[in-house]
């Protein structure tokens, strides 16, 4: 929808469920069905089924690597990884992921091609001990199992500014992207979003009477009305936070300086 700023309207399109990717390039919108092991492919301007495509389990979530038209498949409880080619809507492989906690998210590294899967700690709510398993796409093998000092409940990736954060119940770890090694620690926050185009990246968290947006490598913030509950990027630098004001969203439109630019109400 048009979000009104100085400059003109910008479009926001946003996946906030990692059920559901979106590859821009082909126009295919795919949808995780947990209860039934199905992925269904949709066309996104008509919304009609394209193709789906059984991977039994119960899968949990989705993440694309629209670079080689790929779409990743988290199976939380068999603890696998599936790949579906986005030429063919068919199952490629799927790949174990030897983790010994609870995986809980994937994102794919666009520069390396690599595909990181997050696993929780045993115990729920036990921050520490965490791991992730980083599986080579062209090998479609587990390049490694790193031990981390959280126990992540998400894990986003800026693969230009080669840096990955880890959201634990109890603060957030910046690590490099390559190495894995720590870069920074940060408070708890409920989502973040890597820059579309540069290196400052925005990350949402809630504060007594709000949500906030602050900003890694820069002291800019933006308090904002609500409940947090996801925030993206932006194809010019920007981010769309969406609160929950009093049971409705509200998507704010944010600059990489703290600047609102904008804002809208949605149901």
């Amino acid at each position: 929808a048009p979000l009104a700023r100085d400059d003109g309207p910008v479009t926001l399109v946003a996946s906030i469920s990692p059920q559901a990717v979106l590859n821009a390039h082909t126009n295919t919108l795919y949808v995780l069905q947990p209860d039934s092991g199905v992925i269904v492919a949709r066309d996104a301007t008509t919304n009609a089924v394209v193709a789906e495509i059984a991977v039994g389990g119960a899968p949990s979530a989705l993440a694309l690597n629209s670079v080689t038209n790929a779409v990743y498949v988290l199976d939380a409880a068999a603890k696998t990884l599936t790949e579906i080619s986005g030429s063919t809507n068919s199952v490629v492989s799927t790949v174990a992921i030897p983790v010994t906690g609870r995986p809980t998210s994937l994102e794919v590294n666009a520069q390396s091609g690599k595909v990181v899967v997050a696993a929780a700690a045993m115990r729920t709510g036990v921050d520490g001990a965490g791991q992730l398993a980083v599986i080579d796409s062209a090998s479609r093998t587990v390049d490694a199992v790193r031990t981390l000092d959280v126990s992540p409940i998400a894990v986003a990736v800026n693969a230009r500014a080669n840096r990955a954060y880890l959201l634990g119940a109890g603060g957030t770890s910046v690590v490099d992207a390559t190495t894995y090694a720590p870069i920074d620690t940060l408070p708890a926050v409920v989502a973040v979003a890597p820059s579309a185009i540069g290196s400052i990246d925005a990350l949402l968290s809630d504060v007594a009477g709000g949500s906030r947006l602050t900003f890694f490598g820069s002291r800019a913030r933006a308090d904002l009305p609500g409940r947090a509950v996801t925030v993206v990027a932006l194809p010019d630098g920007s981010f769309g936070a969406l609160t929950d004001v009093d049971g409705k969203g509200r998507i704010t439109l944010v600059g990489a300086g703290g600047e609102v630019l904008g804002s809208l109400a949605v149901a």
